[in-house]
Formats: structure tokens, C-alpha cells, sequence
């Protein structure tokens, strides 16, 4: 579940927390947040009493952070030696993947640092999404600051290219599961009236302690992905893939 963005230092960044992933995070892991920006999703992924190591290319991300997290590291993940453990029981690679000209040597080269029976969790949009496909029958196809069609996004899956994707890296996928976008939407607007262009990332983090957003999580999300799971091709927001190691 993206969140919206604001910018600091003129980067883009977005902040979220992806319940779809939290799903299948378990306790007592040594996890790697990749692409782990301030630490927002990290910290939820910490508080299920795992180890979290993040990376992220953005320094000033990676000092906040710092601050939530076990252990940070600037890295490029586009470059060939990452220079990372090799004893991860999981890997996560929230709302990322999409971002990457080429995902899938991404994947491939991120397998030597996962234990020998270590998952993947990923999560990626749906560019067939319901709202998608009406876009395109109205002959649009608009890009947004956020969304399955955000800006910056390089690459578009639908269900069928989002498993290849993971077994063509080397992953044996052993569930795959939905986000929905319904109430999200709505909840979009309203992290916006948070967001300010200071760089001051307080006020995000209200965001998602909120009572809204709590309200949200426990009572809303829960029926929309039963909703989703009906017809995942089209209503899904979002796919979550875990995936197993292929030795």
C-alpha cells in the first residue's frame, strides 16, 4: 500500500506502511528492508520483534532512519557489489521494484544474501487494476504522484507478469496474495493535509499512528482484500508475493 509523497532536499520520497507485507513477515528474522527510505514500514517490521537492516540510497532518509531501525547502510541497489550479510531470513522489497529499469537482476543478484531456506516479500503494483483499465477504455493514461501510474515507476505488471518476474529471478513463490485500493483512495487525501515540504517527517508519523488510520488497518483493510480476492486480475491494487529460495 503506497503511500502519498512530499520532498526533502528535492528528493521524492514516499512513506507508507504496506499491510499486504506485514501480513507475512514473522517473528524472530534477521530482515533486510530494501529501499527502506525513514524506516516507517522498517519500524512496523521491528516491532514484530525481528532484526531490521536497511538500505536506501538516500543519506538523508537513512539518518532518520537510523534512529528506528537495527542497522542502515547507503547503498545503490543498481550497483553490482552491494557488500551486505549473507545470513538474511528475509528480504522485503516494499513498492520498489517498479521503480528499477531492471528488476529482475535486481532479484537475482539479492539471492547470495538470503540463508539458504530465506523469502522474499515484495509487493507490486497492478497496472490492470479496475481504475486503469477505465482510464484506458477513455483513451487516458495520465501519470499522478502517487497510484499504480506514479511518476516515477519504470516498469508495469499484471498478475501474470508479476510471477514471472519472481520465478525468473530464482524464487519459488508459495503464496501470493492482494491490496486493495478502495477506502485507500479516500485515505490518500488525507495523509496529504499532513504533508508538508519542510522536511520535517513528524507529521507522517501522526499520519499512521492516527485513530483514522488505526481504524483503517484493523476494521477496513481486512473487508476490502476479501472484496479483492473475488477477482484479483482486476481489483487488486497491489500484488504480495512471497517467495522461497531455489537453491
Amino acid at each position: 500500500m503506497c503511500a502519498s509523497f512530499k520532498k526533502i532536499n528535492k528528493e521524492k520520497y514516499y512513506y507508507g506502511v504496506n499491510l499486504g507485507i506485514l501480513n507475512y513477515v514473522t517473528s524472530g528474522n534477521k530482515i533486510l528492508d530494501v529501499g527502506c527510505g525513514a524506516g516507517l514500514m522498517g519500524k512496523e517490521i521491528k516491532n514484530k520483534k525481528n532484526y531490521v537492516y536497511g538500505i536506501d540510497n538516500s543519506k538523508v532518509q537513512l539518518k532518520i532512519a537510523s534512529k528506528m531501525l537495527d542497522a542502515v547502510k547507503h547503498v545503490d541497489i543498481r550497483n553490482d557489489d552491494l557488500n551486505l550479510p549473507n545470513d538474511f531470513d528475509i528480504m522485503v522489497f516494499v513498492d520498489i521494484l517498479e521503480h528499477l529499469e531492471d528488476p529482475l537482476s535486481c532479484l537475482k543478484k539479492f539471492k547470495k544474501y538470503l540463508k539458504k531456506d530465506g523469502k522474499i516479500i515484495v509487493s507490486i503494483p497492478n497496472i490492470a487494476c479496475y481504475n486503469s483499465r477505465i482510464n484506458l477504455l477513455l483513451g487516458k493514461f495520465n501519470y499522478a504522484n502517487y497510484g499504480v501510474l506514479d511518476n516515477t515507476h519504470l516498469r508495469f505488471f499484471t498478475k501474470k507478469t508479476a510471477k514471472q518476474l519472481i520465478g525468473g529471478a530464482g524464487y519459488k513463490i508459495i503464496k501470493l496474495d492482494t491490496t486493495p485500493y478502495f477506502a485507500f483512495q479516500i485515505f490518500n487525501f488525507y495523509k496529504k493535509l499532513f504533508l508538508t515540504e519542510k522536511g520535517d517527517n513528524s507529521l507522517i508519523y501522526e499520519v499512521f499512528e492516527s485513530k483514522t488510520y488505526q481504524f483503517y488497518r484493523h476494521y477496513i483493510f481486512p473487508i476490502e482484500n476479501l472484496i479483492v480476492k473475488l477477482w484479483p486480475g482486476l481489483l487488486a491494487y497491489q500484488f504480495i508475493i512471497v517467495g522461497e529460495k531455489e537453491t
